[in-house]
């Protein structure tokens, strides 16, 4: 034996395989410093050993395993639910049934329900039409994507024009879709109210008695306004 070993004359190996996958996690041995020590028997025992060990090994990896896979499916719900939320379009999950399940705050803001009040409402309620939504429901229970724009109600009576797209998908074995809306009403304003800052913001940089320039990266003019042209007199492109 090399020098510093244990004097090992009889020696016993059994591999340790998992019962599930066949593949090798490790090995039991033993080692003895009498020769012929290991029987047939010795053989059997520890083979039984090597079962148990193998069948222990592979919970605690399959434990590990699913502890890891709860914890990415929890920091995906996590992102998924900041989306969900964050969006400023209304998004509603409803089940088969059309009964509204989940919302995010914009839903809420857009068709002025608390929370509350829109979860296990009927999704039809929001519309101008009911059949409107039993048609929609149906295009996307059968797989198919639907889209559009028609009206829907609010909490008070009020309407408005909504553009709208809906998809069906499993939840818990069963079918469920989302329907996202977003207000053309408020998108109009939204729109209406940029233009007529951008009119004001002409406006004021035209009268204002400090002259205003923006160049690009290259140092070349590219706006001006009318207290600089008449202070420095001609063309922005002739200077």
């Amino acid at each position: 034996m090399p020098k510093g070993h244990l004097p090992v004359k009889s020696y016993l190996a059994v591999p340790v395989v998992s019962p599930i996958t066949k593949e090798p996690i490790g090995g039991l041995f033993f080692g003895h410093s009498k020769a012929g020590v290991f029987t047939a028997d010795a053989e059997k025992l520890i083979e039984g050993v090597a079962i148990q060990a193998a069948i222990a090994l592979s919970n605690a990896r399959f434990f590990e395993e699913k502890k890891q896979t709860e914890r990415i499916l929890s920091e995906q719900r996590e992102q998924y639910r900041s989306i969900f939320n964050a969006t400023s379009d209304s998004a509603i999950i409803y089940d088969e049934n059309g009964y509204i399940v989940e919302a995010n705050p914009s839903a809420c803001s857009i068709f002025d329900y608390e929370y509350e009040d829109l979860i296990g409402r009927h999704a039809s309620a929001l519309f101008k039409n009911p059949q409107d939504f039993e048609v929609l429901k149906e295009i996307a229970l059968s797989g198919r994507v639907y889209k559009g724009v028609n009206t829907r109600i609010r909490k008070d009576g009020s309407q408005f024009e909504a553009e709208y797209k809906g998809l069906s998908f499993i939840f818990r074995g069963k079918p469920h879709v989302l329907s996202v809306v977003r207000d053309e009403t408020t998108k109009l304003k939204a729109e209406e109210a940029l233009h007529r800052n951008e009119e004001l913001t002409n406006i004021i940089t035209s009268v204002s008695p400090v002259t205003l320039w923006l160049t690009n990266s290259k140092g070349e003019i590219i706006y001006f306004n009318k207290t600089w042209e008449d202070w420095i007199g001609g063309q922005a492109h002739q200077h």
